[in-house]
């Protein structure tokens, strides 16, 4: 290889060394470089409690804030005097729960809540033509009819329904633009909506205006849902917003319902607006108290919860006496003993008629006395020669001195003749086997 072509190889992989060391260096710097990229991160108190935003701003104006799982659970105790909040807006409510509700609001309280939408907005099949001389529906009931209602909404002649037109501009107030929200914020909207609302012109702005106790008349947003009155019989509010379709006051009592077409109080809606001023707003509609409960969820009872509510005491007692008959049934249970062996009964069964043959037969009970003495004076040969060696009395005198039983009942059983009476009897033979089995031991 000439030294020409050496030179241009040389250079040519110089060239590449350096041209993949830059490469290299461009691509640490450009890629390994410790740079800060902000992440949405929801904490776990926030995931268990959408309504923990509300709750923290209650706080921070001093009111005492109560959460409470379910609306039975806090319908067990007396309700403290206040603002209640039903946060949970597709939840069904039953007329036995929402009687004491309105009971409390007559006393001067705050019921705070979200109608469910219409029935005719739900849909329901057509009913198919009725064959000739069949009634409409084949005698069943249509499905309309067993749709639930909402009792509160009811009362009060007011529904959830759909409002496609334009909400009229708050023209007393300048209107603060919607608060911008992180692209991965759960709970709210996507973003083409927002970015739809900030480019409409303030004249199609779909916001609802309400003026209460504040200084400035309050911003809502108002989407497509709106509060859908049933015709002119419902009763008309205590005060509404400009359009009537968002917030409105029913007075009960002393109390006030108020029935809102959205829930603007969770964490992902209470800062936009002046939804959070409409909370404070409704919290001082009771100046007096400074209690507000937040009912996160409208689960109806079960069946063994609402049973077990009215009838307590009974179940008590018919448990109680179930467990007792129950007891008195285990007490005859336990291991089954085995079976004795067919020849192992009658062998016994020979020995017991052998037994009672003896007994009434002559010489039978000398016989059997007789071989009882046998066996215990056998025993005591192996096990206490000193003492078989011994004449009966002094025998006796020691027995009684060793074992403490007395000399008549040692005297009945080694010595004299074979008892008539079966009671006696058994005694001598039961003394002789006491004996006969501690010396064998």
């Amino acid at each position: 290889m000439s030294r020409r072509v050496r030179l241009a190889i040389g250079a040519a992989a110089f060239i590449a060394v350096a041209l993949l060391t830059a490469l290299v260096v461009w691509a640490w710097y450009d890629q390994m470089e410790q740079v800060s990229q902000a992440r949405y991160q929801q904490s776990e108190q926030l995931r268990d409690n959408p309504m923990l935003a509300a709750t923290l701003l209650l706080q921070a104006h001093h009111y005492s804030v109560r959460n409470v799982p379910t609306l039975d659970e806090l319908l067990r105790q007396p309700l403290p005097d206040g603002t209640l909040l039903l946060a949970d807006q597709g939840g069904q409510m039953t007329p036995q729960q929402m009687a004491p509700l309105l009971q409390w609001v007559a006393r001067g309280n705050t019921l705070i809540a979200v109608p469910q939408w219409a029935p005719h907005q739900v849909a329901v099949p057509a009913a198919r033509p009725a064959p000739p001389g069949r009634p409409p529906g084949g005698g069943r009931t249509p499905l309309a009819t067993l749709l639930e209602v909402d009792p509160l909404g009811t009362r009060y002649g007011i529904a959830l329904g759909y409002h496609s037109k334009a909400r009229s501009d708050c023209a007393d107030a300048a209107v603060p633009a919607p608060a911008t929200r992180k692209p991965n914020d759960d709970g709210d909207r996507a973003g083409d909506e927002d970015d739809a609302v900030r480019a409409a012109p303030a004249n199609r702005r779909h916001i609802a205006c309400i003026a209460l106790d504040t200084p400035y008349p309050l911003a809502l947003e108002a989407d497509n849902t709106a509060l859908d009155p049933a015709g002119d019989a419902a009763p008309q509010p205590l005060w509404s917003d400009s359009d009537g379709l968002a917030v409105r006051g029913y007075a009960e009592g002393r109390g006030v319902v108020v029935l809102m077409a959205h829930p603007y109080f969770g964490h992902a809606d209470l800062r936009r607006y002046d939804h959070a001023e409409l909370l404070l707003a409704l919290a001082r509609l009771h100046p007096g108290a400074g209690q507000f409960t937040i009912v996160r969820q409208l689960t109806l009872p079960t069946w063994y919860g609402a049973l077990w509510r009215a009838a307590w005491p009974f179940l008590s007692a018919l448990a109680l006496l179930v467990a007792l008959l129950l007891w008195r049934a285990l007490r005859r249970f336990g291991p089954l003993l085995p079976q004795a062996a067919q020849p192992r009964r009658a062998l016994l069964e020979h020995i017991d008629a052998s037994g009672n043959w003896l007994w009434q037969a002559s010489g039978g009970r000398e016989l059997l006395l007789a071989a009882a003495r046998g066996l215990t004076d056998d025993a005591l040969r192996r096990r206490a020669p000193a003492l078989a060696q011994l004449d009966l009395p002094q025998r006796i005198a020691e027995l009684a001195r060793r074992h403490a039983y007395p000399v008549a009942d040692l005297q009945l059983a080694l010595a004299d003749a074979a008892a008539s009476r079966p009671p006696t009897f058994t005694r001598q033979i039961a003394l002789l086997q006491q004996l006969r089995t501690h010396y064998e031991r």
